[in-house]
């Protein structure tokens, strides 16, 4: 075999090796690296935690819903572990909070039709009721929810958000060490006022 064709068999074989490897990992729409990445395990998309992060849910457009929130479930079993209403800001901005590495967050939405959720075996008919809507120009995950219960002509417009890992909570949310900081400090105020007062009795 003479150099020039073992150059391209290696070649080859790599650019294989590359496909298949992509295939076998699923999704990532280029989040593989970063703090969140689209999870499809449970239909989805949800959003897997890689690193400890802050979240912030965005309101990118919507219709008439009820309510819109957010639940982590148990990847193996598929339930629920906490599930929490959302609120935007006037900004269309929702701080969530911190979640830790390996966390599943999905999304549900109530409309007049009912709640449907991005875990499939959630909903009555363990229909998917989200779908990944590419990213936002800013490089955040995009996803829509269906809030419907026709089985064709989905368009997931219902409730569409963006998904983006934030370092730190917003000014004017505390973080909990700061909050123990304070009172720590307010206890030792306290203590010392209380000994003031007993020697000047």
């Amino acid at each position: 075999m003479t150099k020039k064709l073992r150059l391209i068999t290696l070649t080859v074989a790599i650019l294989i090796f590359t496909i298949i490897s992509s295939v076998n990992a699923g999704p990532t729409h280029g989040w593989f690296q970063k703090p969140i990445r689209l999870d499809y395990c449970a239909g989805g998309p949800n959003i897997k935690i890689n690193q400890t992060t802050g979240l912030t849910i965005s309101r990118v457009s919507s219709r008439e819903y009820k309510a819109f929130g957010y639940f982590t479930y148990n990847p193996t079993t598929r339930a629920i572990i906490e599930t929490h209403e959302v609120t935007f800001d006037n900004d269309g901005k929702a701080y969530i909070g911190q979640f830790e590495e390996g966390t599943r967050v999905g999304t549900w939405l109530t409309t007049e039709n009912g709640t449907f959720h991005s875990v499939a075996s959630l909903n009555e008919a363990h229909e998917y009721r989200a779908t990944y809507l590419g990213d936002t120009p800013e490089g955040n995950l995009k996803v829509g929810l269906e809030g419907d219960r026709k089985w064709c002509g989905a368009d997931y417009r219902e409730m569409v958000v963006a998904f983006e890992p934030t370092e730190h909570a917003p000014a004017g949310q505390p973080l909990p060490g700061i909050i123990i900081s304070v009172l720590i400090g307010l206890g030792i105020t306290g203590i010392a006022r209380s000994k003031k007062h007993k020697k000047s009795l």
